[in-house]
């Protein structure tokens, strides 16, 4: 559709076919067309430079649904809109569907956050030099204002959303960021850095770092080489401080602070609290040694006297069966607790000299108390974690757990083997079973995928000419096909009208869509139709009934069975066909064939006699022609 754009600015030149233009000789019931277009297109245009339209979009990236027909952006292109939401950051405009472009100022610099507020009017102006748009209507402030003294202590904001900056520092109702603020220096070593004071109800210090850097870092080799705390919290006497002279890190009743915080989106890196170890100085780490102290967790209670030692746990280097290597350090790790006469080490684990494992001694016996009183002892083949059994009653059901990660459990009851493996996702084995050469004799995926494997004797690498007599149902379960007498009753023989029906039956040939099909999806096949069939004689078919087995999966609160029972049979009306029982086949056509072969023994008889009829008829003629 044209536009007012597309117009030249040469009168002599809008010639075309009206609407579109005014040619020579026009029809005179063209101009009203002509001139209530020009109307449309002229009001189109000042929807569009008049802030009647609002963006959508997400984030920072604005879409615009102009009242014109834009097809292509052509330079000096104007758009007046009403922003929908402000912008986090650097945005960019689409019009009509058309490319994404920059909206930039009229410097050419990328929009900061909340330069577009939600609701705010903006013009933004196509610069086709530069591919961008140009807005008209942001706060674009330049310069630098220098303050050499200031008679109050307080700076009124130019504008409730833009507050005011100062050398990259934000004073914005009455909060202040630095956005680009440079070092900070105090020389006069006798007073605090930094003091401030809390009179509201409101946090201390909130420092949100949205970079990559660091967010605080607070160093004091002074105070680390003397073993003073470095960050307190509160305020510790001088005999709390003396209590631990080598901690650098003071925990204790209020008074807290930390050596390193370290936060992580990685499952392996954190969150959480990381303690660092090093001989040397600052600045001049050596390498820690055998026996030194990497972390330690201590708690402590007040006995009437004084805060007293409950108990810690500890992590040390131990070089007892191996030495510390580039990117490992071996380690010891420790559990004590008091028992009210003295402290014990319960639990202790130790590196072992084979890698991938530790040795772990209980100190006493472990008894792990159930919900209801059951207990579970825990038993390692050596000292391979990778090799271990775990056992433990309860409600009177034995149960076993076997294998690394504990990726196995036998139930007592009902005689489950269940997967308790994390990694569930499809394609993975649920259960897999193989032979001593590594040969995979059975699988199961946790998609619900079943293969019997590859081995010799595999069912697929195992042929017999014998028939199949197994059935998959519906709901999943594996069946035997019997023929014998003693499955059997009400049997009769089949009537003549029943074994015709097999002839009612439309062969094709056609290609598959089944799962298992897919790798070869242009070849063909040939066969019947299931529902085509069922509409003959449904006992040729196979039909999905809506019967599903109980899921021994499911668990009450408590994790016993569930009794959930199984779904049901939908009423035979509803069932599903679902495949055809070829070789059910054979039975009604032994029945067409036999009538076929007594037909055929009638007529062969008839024809003998005629045969013997006609020969004597020929001897008759030629008796009387001689």
């Amino acid at each position: 559709m044209a536009e007012i754009r597309d117009y030249d600015v040469d009168a002599n030149n809008n010639t075309a076919t009206p609407p579109d233009g005014a040619a020579e000789g026009w029809a005179p019931s063209t101009v009203n067309n002509t001139i209530r277009e020009l109307m449309a297109r002229t009001k189109r245009l000042w929807e569009d430079t008049s802030a009647v339209n609002t963006t959508t979009g997400t984030s920072n990236a604005y879409l615009l649904s102009a009242s014109q027909t834009i097809s292509a952006y052509a330079a000096g292109d104007v758009f007046m809109f009403v922003a929908d939401r402000a912008n986090t950051g650097a945005a960019t405009l689409a019009v009509d569907g058309l490319a994404a472009k920059s909206l930039k100022t009229v410097t050419q610099a990328e929009l900061v956050a909340d330069q577009l507020t939600a609701n705010g009017i903006y013009v933004a102006a196509y610069d086709a030099t530069n591919d961008v748009f140009q807005v008209l209507g942001v706060d674009e402030s330049s310069g630098t204002m220098t303050l050499d003294s200031l008679s109050v202590d307080t700076i009124s904001e130019k504008t409730a959303a833009a507050g005011v900056t100062i050398d990259g520092v934000l004073l914005k109702d009455n909060a202040v960021s630095a956005t680009a603020a440079s070092t900070v220096t105090v020389a006069d070593a006798s007073n605090e850095a930094l003091t401030i004071t809390q009179s509201g109800n409101g946090g201390g210090v909130l420092i949100d770092d949205t970079g990559t850097g660091v967010a605080l870092t607070v160093t004091n080799p002074t105070a680390q080489a003397a073993g003073t705390p470095v960050i307190v919290v509160g305020s510790p006497s001088a005999a709390a401080k003396a209590d631990t002279p080598t901690d650098n890190i003071l925990v204790e009743g209020g008074r807290y602070g930390f050596a390193h915080v370290q936060h992580s989106t990685s499952n392996a890196g954190g969150p959480g609290l990381v303690t660092l170890r090093s001989r040397g100085t600052a600045g001049a780490e050596t390498v820690v040694d055998n026996a030194d102290l990497l972390g330690l967790f201590r708690v402590r209670g007040y006995d009437g006297t004084s805060y007293t030692q409950a108990g810690y746990i500890a992590f040390s280097v131990d070089e007892t069966n191996r030495s510390i290597a580039t990117g490992n350090i071996p380690t010891k790790f420790e559990l004590v607790l008091n028992d009210g006469t003295t402290n014990t080490t319960p639990i202790t684990c130790i590196p072992s000299s084979s890698a991938g494992y530790a040795r772990t001694t209980l100190d006493g016996n472990l008894t792990v108390n159930g919900p209801t009183g059951g207990h579970a002892a825990t038993f390692n083949c050596g000292d391979a974690v990778y090799s271990g059994l775990i056992a433990w009653m309860q409600n009177d059901t034995g149960y076993a757990r076997l294998g690394h990660s504990n990726t196995y459990t036998f139930y007592g009851e009902a005689g489950q083997l269940r997967n308790k493996s994390a990694d569930n996702t499809s394609g993975t084995y649920g259960i897999r079973i193989l032979n001593s050469t590594g040969t995979t004799l059975l699988y199961t995926l946790s998609n619900g995928e079943f293969c019997t494997g590859g081995a010799a004797q595999s069912p697929y690498s195992y042929t017999t000419a014998s028939a199949a007599n197994v059935f998959v149902t519906s709901g999943g379960i594996l069946q035997r096909s019997t023929s014998s007498a003693r499955f059997k009753t009400n049997v009769q023989p089949i009537e003549d009208e029943w074994a015709d029906k097999i002839l009612d039956l439309e062969p094709v040939f056609y290609k598959s869509t089944a799962p298992g099909d897919t790798s070869n999806p242009d070849w063909t096949y040939y066969g019947l139709i299931a529902e085509d069939v069922a509409q003959v004689d449904g006992r040729y078919v196979h039909f999905d009934t809506g019967y599903k087995p109980r899921d021994p999966a499911n668990k009450d609160e408590d994790g016993n069975p569930d009794p959930i029972p199984a779904t049901p049979r939908k009423p035979q009306n509803e069932w599903v066909a679902d495949g055809v029982q070829y070789e059910r086949m054979v039975v009604p056509l032994i029945s067409v064939v036999k009538r076929q072969r007594a037909r055929i023994e009638a007529l062969e008889a008839q024809v003998s006699e005629l045969t013997a009829q006609m020969s004597a008829l020929a001897d008759r003629v030629a008796a009387l022609e001689a």
